[in-house]
């Protein structure tokens, strides 16, 4: 499934949009934050102010008076709080006299007196029942809905246990009339024998302060989405003329650089495409620029090596075509010979190789068989095998032995072997008449013999020095026993160091247990089977040196001769 793509233009507008807009309010909160803050504390000292102004405006002993009272009241009445919930009537009746005692009476003047001649909205003269959560009204001044004497209202008080005097914890609270009301207070008179928190509370309208900070947060945002918008399409049209519309151009000389090399124009799309003033586009388009140029001599440089390895795979080829036409290749050889029959072949690792195999008869009564492996491959193995076969048939033609040509081949191979190259060489006369083979062995791998009836078995002959290591070197001979039903196998080392995935080699116990599962087949039959077992055995694994095979078989060989 292919991954949705976006396009540049929008998706850097909508971050820089989400950004501003994040910022914005994150700004507009801490402003709010602070601007309330500020606001509360100067509230909070207009509150203290009028309470100060309060306290000191009323008689003290008045005030003890009506704190003690009023508490006595309380503490006197049976489950006070929940009368005044089901019974507010019968509660408050209980508080009707001191409401009417004159203490009560000049205090309530002296607070509104102090009201009148400030910002306050009430001054209230309360008792806080510390851990109780609420307090119990002493005095309500203020405009109107009075609260008696009496009263019980929710308030926290659990931070006033055992803390005479502390205080109070201002608060924001609703107002039915003024809205948001600011609430502080300054202690009164404390009895803490009798468990008695008195306070004077100011309460001030801060509904306006909200209103403006409101005003000021709803304003502030819409400027900001306003600021946003123009930077938004500000940025979009700055975008699209030095970003997008660029790129763009250098997407098109893609395209068209592209295009020009697969109908071979090779052209200069990117010269002089940005002339702009950011830095990373030059940067892109320098190194685009200088790709192409890059490109344009790679391609030409490629197109050379194309012809010439279109030329060496032709010649390659070509010389493949001449190894093979070297090597005897119609089979059954020799058809008007009935004392034997052969077969070899040759699979190269490269498209030619350096392994050869030849037989020729020297004259009517001897049959010559030779199989060798040149170091090295490709080309320089393959001219060296070819020189070599030449040499190795020139000198066995002139009818000595074995060991004899194996000698000459090896001094004229050294005579002019500056490039130090060797190769081994196994080479076997059958005197038909008399069923001898003569047989010499210059570091090739050792043969494989069956008799007639018997299973295949490694000969290991006497070794030489591989051909071409040291002038003058001497080759020993050996005989072999060659009748009807007897099998001479011959190979070179890329069959038995076939190796798989796992470097495991063919080995010769792989080769000896292939030729004895039947070991009475023809020559070619025993060669393709043993070319099957070693695919087999590789299973894919790539072929790194030639291989080579050479079988006779004897058919009507005359009794040996003693």
């Amino acid at each position: 499934m292919d991954k949705k793509a976006f396009r540049l233009t929008p998706v850097v507008i909508a971050i820089i949009a989400v950004l501003s807009l994040t910022l914005t309010c994150a700004s507009l909160l801490v402003a709010y934050h602070y601007f309330i803050a500020s606001a509360s504390k100067i509230y909070e000292e207009m509150d203290r102010n009028v309470t100060a102004a309060a306290l000191s405006a009323a008689d003290p002993e008045a005030m003890n008076y009506l704190a003690h009272e009023t508490y006595s009241i309380y503490k006197s009445i049976e489950n006070p709080k929940e009368l005044f919930q089901n019974d507010p009537e019968a509660y408050y009746q209980h508080f009707a006299d001191l409401q009417n005692s004159k203490e009560y009476q000049d205090t309530v003047f002296h607070l509104n007196d102090v009201r009148i001649g400030t910002s306050s909205t009430a001054l209230s003269y309360v008792i806080l029942m510390p851990g109780e959560d609420y307090c119990i009204y002493i005095i309500d001044a203020s405009l109107d809905n009075i609260i008696p004497l009496g009263a019980i209202y929710d308030i926290p008080t659990q931070q006033y246990v055992n803390q005479p005097n502390r205080e109070f914890d201002s608060y924001i609270s609703e107002s039915k009339t003024y809205g948001k009301v600011h609430t502080d207070g300054f202690p009164c008179c404390t009895f803490e024998a009798d468990e008695i928190y008195s306070y004077i509370l100011s309460d001030i309208p801060v509904q306006s302060v909200f209103d403006q900070a409101h005003e000021f947060i709803f304003r502030a945002l819409g400027i900001c989405l306003l600021v946003t918008l123009v930077i938004g399409a500000a940025l979009y049209f700055a975008l699209n003329r030095h970003v997008l519309n660029p790129l763009k151009n250098i997407t098109k000389a893609s395209k068209k650089f592209v295009t020009s090399y697969r109908e071979n124009q090779g052209l200069n799309v990117f010269e002089d495409i940005y002339s702009g003033w950011i830095l990373e586009l030059q940067d892109l388009t320098a190194s685009l620029n200088s790709m192409e140029k890059d490109m344009n001599t790679y391609v030409g440089d490629l197109e050379v090596l194309t012809e010439e390895k279109t030329r060496l795979s032709t010649e390659l080829k070509l010389a493949e075509s001449i190894q093979t036409d070297m090597l005897p290749s119609i089979f059954p050889a020799f058809s008007d010979r009935s004392e034997f029959e052969l077969f070899a072949s040759m699979n190269p690792a490269r498209e030619v190789g350096g392994d050869f195999y030849d037989f020729f008869l020297i004259d009517h009564d001897h049959l010559a068989l030779i199989i060798a492996d040149v170091s090295g491959k490709g080309i320089p193995a393959a001219l060296f095998m070819m020189m070599s076969k030449i040499i190795v048939k020139n000198y066995t033609t002139l009818g000595i032995s074995p060991a004899e040509v194996l000698a000459k081949v090896n001094d004229t191979i050294c005579q002019n072997n500056k490039n130090d190259m060797f190769v081994t060489i196994w080479l076997g006369i059958l005197d038909i008449p008399n069923g001898i083979m003569t047989c010499a062995n210059a570091g090739h791998e050792y043969p494989i013999f069956r008799k007639a009836g018997g299973s295949f078995e490694v000969i290991k002959d006497p070794h030489g020095l591989v051909i071409g290591s040291m002038p003058g070197m001497k080759y020993r001979e050996y005989e072999m026993e060659f009748g009807n039903d007897d099998t001479l196998f011959v190979y070179t080392d890329g069959l038995p160091e076939a190796t798989d995935k796992s470097n495991q080699l063919f080995g010769m116990d792989r080769i000896v247990a292939t030729l004895n599962r039947n070991p009475d087949r023809k020559p070619e039959e025993l060669l393709n089977d043993m070319k099957t077992a070693v695919d087999t055995f590789l299973q894919g694994a790539p072929q790194f040196d030639d291989l080579t095979m050479l079988a006779i078989r004897g058919i009507d060989i005359p009794p040996i001769r003693k």
